[in-house]
């Protein structure tokens, strides 16, 4: 069962051409312990993630 969400962020993501790239984007996201919600939109280049622990910038890029 998963925890509840704590925090909600939203990060820029640029480099994304096409439906492709969100799917790679969100495969990457789901694999990093503490995310609960993942929304990839390719029209704003944005990610809004629902965390159930703070992450850094730096544990987020890596997994993209």
């Amino acid at each position: 069962m998963k925890s509840s969400p704590m925090f909600r962020r939203q990060i820029q993501v640029s480099g994304m051409t096409c439906a492709a790239c969100v799917g790679r984007i969100e495969r990457g996201l789901k694999k990093v312990e503490g995310i609960e919600n993942i929304s990839v939109n390719l029209a704003t280049g944005s990610a809004t993630l629902d965390l159930s622990q703070n992450l850094s910038n730096d544990q987020l890029a890596q997994s993209i």
